[in-house]
């Protein structure tokens, strides 16, 4: 769950790895579970979690890093410098959008549409950071983006065109990646609180080390 402010381009997220690395142990027999807060500051990503505390140098609260790096590094940025209200990109370069019907997404009433997105036109039609940072991730898995086929994806969309909420699941084999044949992976968002004002907090810049880039997964391992 998080917030962002788009046009100051700061965002908050905070994200729950218990069940993905909670099954991992840090070398002095530490459980790697627990929670990760990112702040994005523009071209800066603030991080603060377990694993990030184990490869740092420092004894600091946070580390901070360029936010391409995070973003190659196997996935690990997930997206977090895009707006997050840019699902709607997906859309336009979908092809065939079906209107499923009318529901309720946290009491607004939204048009449901289900489509076959036609990956390669998302990341033409992407705008540009966005269709970097998914070519990066997807090149980090192992995909290659001219060759992606398509994906099946449901959006629900307000009367005001926003997207409310999003999923997409895809199966990483089936779309040739070369070392994630058994994975398939489940995106499920929903956006709300449109038009708030956001107020997002950078840490203290004597509680923030930096990381080496290094020391994170290389996107062609």
């Amino acid at each position: 769950e998080g917030e962002f402010d788009v046009e100051a381009r700061r965002g908050r997220l905070t994200t729950d790895l218990g069940s993905l690395i909670g099954m991992f142990e840090g070398p002095t027999g530490e459980s790697m579970a627990g929670e990760m807060d990112m702040v994005v500051d523009g071209d800066t990503v603030y991080v603060r979690s377990p694993l990030f505390a184990m490869i740092s140098e420092g004894d600091e609260e946070w580390v901070s890093l360029p936010a391409g790096e995070l973003d190659s590094a196997g996935g690990f940025g997930s997206g977090t410098t895009s707006d997050p209200g840019a699902f709607l990109s997906f859309l336009e370069g979908a092809g065939t959008v079906e209107e499923v019907g009318t529901e309720d997404v946290r009491g607004v009433a939204t048009t449901h549409v289900r489509a076959d997105l036609d990956m390669a036109k998302v990341l033409e039609q992407a705008p540009a950071q966005d269709g970097e940072d998914l070519t990066e991730q997807l090149e980090g898995l192992g995909l290659d983006p001219d060759d992606l086929g398509t994906v099946p994806a449901e959006a629900w969309i307000d009367g005001d065109g926003h997207v409310r909420r999003f999923t997409m699941t895809y199966d990483l084999g089936a779309l040739g990646g070369e070392e994630a044949e058994d994975v398939s992976t489940t995106i499920d968002v929903e956006l709300y609180d449109f038009d708030q004002p956001v107020e997002i907090e950078l840490p203290d810049p004597s509680e923030v080390g930096e990381l080496d880039p290094s020391m994170l997964p290389d996107s062609g391992d």
